[in-house]
Order: C-alpha cells, then structure tokens, then sequence
C-alpha cells in the first residue's frame, strides 16, 4: 500500500531513516517523488502533481533547462526505490517506535491495530482528535455524544441530550402535577393528561357554560358551585318542565 506523507501534494514528506539521493528528488518541491516522472530534455526527476501544476499555470518549458518542446515519462524504477526507503513513523516524537519502509507507513497510520500514537477522530463526530491509544476511554467515558439508555425509558440516546432534549420529551420521566397538588414526582410524563382530567385542583369551566355560567374553579370546588348555582337549578326546572310536558 502506498504510504501518505502529510499532504498528498508533491513529493513524500517523512522521517526519512537515512537521507534520500538526489537521484529521487523531485526538483520542484525538493522532496523523494511520488509519482516520479523525468523529462526527455534533461532528465531530471519531478512528481507527476508538481509537472501538471507547473503545466497549469501556464509554463510549457521545463521547469529546469526551459526547453520549449518536451515531453515526460513515467519512471517506475524509481517509484520502487522511494517506496522501499527506510521511514520513522510520524509519530515518532509523541512515543512511536515503528520503522519500515514507506510503502507500509500508510497501514501503519490508518490500520487500527497500527500506530497508538495516531492521532484520529471521534467516530461519534463531536469534534475531537484523540491518539487512538486513549480513543477507548474517550468513548467509554468522556464523550457527550456517546450512546448510552435513558434511566427512565430505557431509550437509547447520546449523552448530550439526555439532561435537556431527551429528559424534557421522556414519556416515563416522573413530573409533578403543575397544579400542586401533591403528587411531586409520581405520574409519568405519559399519564399526565390523564391525571389531569381527574386532578382536585385542575381548573374547569362550569358544565353549563355556554347557557350563561361563566364561573371557572377548581374541580374541587365544583360540586359546591353545582348545588348552590341559581342558573344550574333554572336549568333543571325548565329541563324538568319539557320532560313533563313530552311525558303528558
């Protein structure tokens, strides 16, 4: 496989064990070629993305003798002689001791039995850059975006919603009835409609509302209000009245 260096423009940049000849050096970005071609004018050796780079901005002549019309080849002995020089790993500062040749460095840097020293993302995408040695304990036990179960539902969610987007939508989570009736942490999110539609102190309109009672009170109070409503007790008598009358 062949290896990466820091960019994948010009020339392999690595810790070279042993300085490269020259005789490999692209003449453009002074470093071992990647992609080694050499020109028929004068022979020098240069990466295949620094000669197009060079076609590109418009300069036809060679970059070195400036002769107008020449061509490139691919030099394929000399690709073989980079890929097989000795390399440090990147990380050899950090604590890394791997040394091989280039052609291996990529699956050392990538593979993840490869370097621990690597530094690689956070799989969950929270943002982080850790050494791959500590990524474990990373998604074990500090990222906020790591799955884990809701205590209550058992759903699963990342961390980082639990205590405010999860929490303030749980169906099982326990929540004090808002008309303070007692019950502090004991109906379920999911039941509270139901507790309501029997809570002493949810607050209702009266049952003849719309025939002129516009008194609204707790339900605790609306027995009370039912016995002694000088409407309510109107009502009944007309409603008593017609069925008399249907009757006879």
């Amino acid at each position: 496989m062949e290896g990466e260096g820091h960019h994948n423009e010009g020339g392999y940049d690595y810790l070279f064990v042993d300085t490269p000849s020259d005789r490999v050096i692209c003449v453009i970005c002074h470093l071992p070629s990647r992609d080694a071609h050499l020109t028929d004018c004068c022979g020098h050796v240069l990466c295949k993305f620094c000669l197009d780079k060079a076609k590109a901005m418009g300069n036809e002549a060679c970059p070195m003798c400036k002769h107008h019309k020449f061509t490139s080849f691919r030099n394929k002995q000399i690709d073989r002689e980079v890929k097989a020089l000795q390399v440090n790993c990147n990380n050899k500062g950090n604590g890394c001791t791997w040394l091989g040749e280039l052609n291996n460095i990529c699956k050392h840097l990538t593979n993840v039995e490869g370097c621990q020293f690597q530094e690689v993302p956070c799989p969950n995408e929270c943002d982080g850059m850790f050494q791959r040695r500590h990524l474990n304990r990373h998604l074990e036990m500090e990222c906020r975006c790591r799955e884990v179960e809701c205590d209550y539902c058992h759903s699963i969610v990342k961390l980082m919603h639990v205590d405010g987007e999860h929490l303030n939508e749980c169906p099982k989570l326990p929540v004090p009835c808002p008309n303070d009736c007692g019950k502090v942490d004991t109906i379920l999110r999911e039941d509270m409609e139901a507790h309501r539609r029997c809570c002493l102190l949810e607050v209702i309109q009266c049952d003849f509302y719309s025939m002129g009672c516009k008194e609204v009170m707790t339900r605790k109070r609306k027995r009370a209000h039912d016995k002694g409503n000088i409407i309510i007790a109107w009502w009944k008598v007309q409603s008593h009245s017609a069925e008399s009358g249907r009757q006879q």
